[in-house]
């Protein structure tokens, strides 16, 4: 189970990297493998069960937490402080048990390294680490929907220049996919109503009164 949980967690990590859609939904669904895998730990007969079963509920806390993160979800501290609790008494049991090089438990220290990465950073800037693109580099073409996400994202942390300075590059962006010639109406149909919402995008930030509504997702380049 935590082998398939990992592997789902790359799986979603990779789909939101790439703007694939269904990245959130596997996300959610891959949570199920920690509940399950506490429940088998439960029922084995093993000389660590202790150890493995703190383990099963530490991962399950960690896990809900990770997604907590990815997801840009409040609340997630008080799991990574549990989780990180009840990973302690794991590896204390797994000490005396003198178990603690198994494979098991070596993913297990892997998604515990990976929990405290993702608790070490902000809400945008999560999204700039899985990410090979530079949004605040003007030579860098990003799509305009994932830098409205990202502008909202430092909005809401309080960053409002940064979220400024994204807003207009993307009104930068769309005004000149308006100028250009020889495109399909129902491309610059898109593009209009894309600038027109990055406009109210960037009054409602600046009035501090920001409603989001996601821009549709059309990526020509210049």
């Amino acid at each position: 189970m935590l082998i398939t949980y990992i592997v789902l967690i790359i799986i979603a990590i990779v789909f939101k990297f790439l703007h694939w859609p269904g990245g959130s939904l596997i996300l959610l669904f891959s949570i199920l493998f920690p509940l399950i895998d506490i429940l088998i730990q439960s029922l084995r007969k093993k000389e660590d069960k202790i150890a493995r079963i703190y383990s099963a509920i530490s991962l399950f806390l960690l896990a809900v937490f990770i997604q907590f993160k990815l997801l840009a979800w409040p609340g997630g501290i008080p799991l990574l402080f549990f989780g990180l609790l009840l990973a302690g008494f794991s590896f204390y049991h797994l000490n005396k048990k003198k178990s603690r090089f198994s494979v098991r438990f070596i993913l297990f220290s892997a998604v515990i390294l990976f929990a405290l990465f993702n608790a070490s950073l902000k809400t945008s800037t999560l999204k700039l680490a899985y990410s090979l693109e530079d949004p605040f580099d003007s030579n860098t073409q990003v799509p305009t929907f994932w830098v409205q996400q990202l502008a909202y994202d430092f909005y809401r942390e309080g960053d409002y220049k940064k979220a400024e300075f994204l807003i207009q590059k993307n009104i930068n962006h769309i005004e000149r996919l308006l100028k250009q010639e020889d495109v399909e109406d129902f491309l610059r149909d898109i593009d209009e109503k894309n600038l027109e919402q990055s406009k109210l995008d960037l009054k409602q930030l600046k009035n501090r009164k920001w409603s989001f509504n996601p821009l549709i997702p059309e990526d020509r380049q210049e």
